[in-house]
């Protein structure tokens, strides 16, 4: 995803090789639920959208991607809302129509523009120092 990268770049990181297991970023942008960012294993990039329902955290969505050798490839989905759904595949999910859609939105919702102004960005959650 395009859009996750050039995010990513605003708050320093270039590569997710480079950047520290649970170092979220999280992006807030008016009237949605933020964006968070986080790499969660040496080779696995999480990226969500989330809320809390009833006391229970929720993804509306979140995908999990294998980042290898500069190529994401999501292996997980998880969105909550009825009806909840998940699905898994080391081998890549077939879900390029939805990633493209997704990506579209998070360019149109602010999210890369809030990402460059961490300064009026009150979910900014990031540190990329070691």
């Amino acid at each position: 995803m395009d859009v996750i990268q050039e995010i990513l770049s605003q708050y320093g990181v270039e590569s997710v090789e480079e950047w520290e297991i649970n170092a979220p970023h999280e992006v807030e942008v008016e009237a949605c639920d933020p964006l968070t960012i986080e790499k969660i294993a040496s080779d696995r990039v999480s990226v969500g959208h989330y809320f809390t329902q009833n006391g229970d955290l929720m993804s509306d969505p979140e995908m999990v991607f294998k980042v290898e050798d500069g190529e994401w490839t999501p292996v997980s989905f998880t969105s909550h809302p009825h009806p909840p759904r998940h699905e898994h595949d080391e081998s890549g999910l077939g879900m390029s129509s939805f990633l493209e859609t997704w990506e579209k939105n998070i360019r149109n919702m602010g999210y890369l523009k809030a990402a460059g102004h961490p300064e009026t960005n009150s979910g900014n959650t990031g540190s990329t120092e070691a």
